[in-house]
């Protein structure tokens, strides 16, 4: 916007200005086929994920592309077996551009959750597992919550075993974890164990912003932009107090 005071009343999300747009070159499409999809999990929602017939987009070997929501196979009639156009949005991202009708096409039918066997429920414009405390959900909250507190070393394969084989539930159990529970999971030695200790309890010795610590307790809609905003106002505990009038 050429107002650029009012362009900065807009403010910005975490990752651009609400004033500005960036045009970008078209992508050249490139046409494969569906050969499955999987649903991957999210924080509260389920991804459908294409599984492709491996292309060669710009050098870089595609075999996967996000299908965006449930919505978008129920608008496009997705089946597997059809024809995807197939761009690497920004030459980075694969993004499923058109959907061509394959001439064998099988239907996709998603019943149940592969992790915790649970109904899967249509809510427009997502698919959501309907156990509230599936794992899969609850590893990739936990993922969020710790990479909002800066621990880069704890990636979602062993938030999985920890869920699944140390009983973790919550961040503060992920603290709670000593040496020899690290030890004791699968693909951990001594060393890794140590080090990965070490990793999770190195933010008590370096300073946390109170934006960190909001954003690692995982309110829904509330990340890391929202929460340095609301801390411009406020503290932690008076947020706590405050009514939804004063919120809104």
């Amino acid at each position: 916007l050429e107002d650029t005071t009012y362009g900065e009343s807009l403010g910005y999300t975490d990752h651009h200005y609400r004033s500005a747009i960036a045009y970008k070159p078209e992508d050249l499409g490139v046409e494969t086929t569906l050969l499955n999809v999987i649903l991957q999990h999210g924080k509260n929602k389920l991804t459908p994920v294409a599984i492709l017939a491996p292309v060669n987009i710009n050098n870089v070997e595609i075999k996967r592309a996000s299908l965006h929501n449930a919505k978008f196979l129920l608008d496009n009639d997705v089946h597997i077996g059809d024809t995807l156009e197939i761009i690497r949005s920004n030459d980075v991202i694969p993004y499923v551009l058109t959907v061509i009708p394959g001439e064998n096409r099988q239907k996709l039918i998603f019943n149940r959750c592969e992790i915790c066997n649970s109904d899967i429920v249509y809510r427009e414009p997502d698919l959501f597992c309907s156990n509230k405390d599936c794992t899969g959900n609850l590893a990739r909250k936990l993922l969020d919550s710790v990479r909002s507190l800066g621990i880069e070393e704890l990636g979602l394969p062993t938030i999985e075993k920890m869920i699944n084989d140390l009983g973790v539930t919550n961040l503060l159990d992920i603290f709670n974890l000593s040496v020899q529970d690290i030890f004791e999971l699968e693909g951990f030695a001594d060393t890794s164990a140590k080090k990965l200790y070490d990793n999770i309890h190195q933010i008590k010795k370096s300073p946390i912003n109170d934006y960190q610590i909001l954003a690692a307790l995982n309110i829904a809609g509330i990340g890391k932009g929202l929460s340095k905003i609301l801390l411009e106002s406020y503290n932690i505990n008076q947020l706590c107090e405050l009514t939804i009038d004063q919120l809104t």
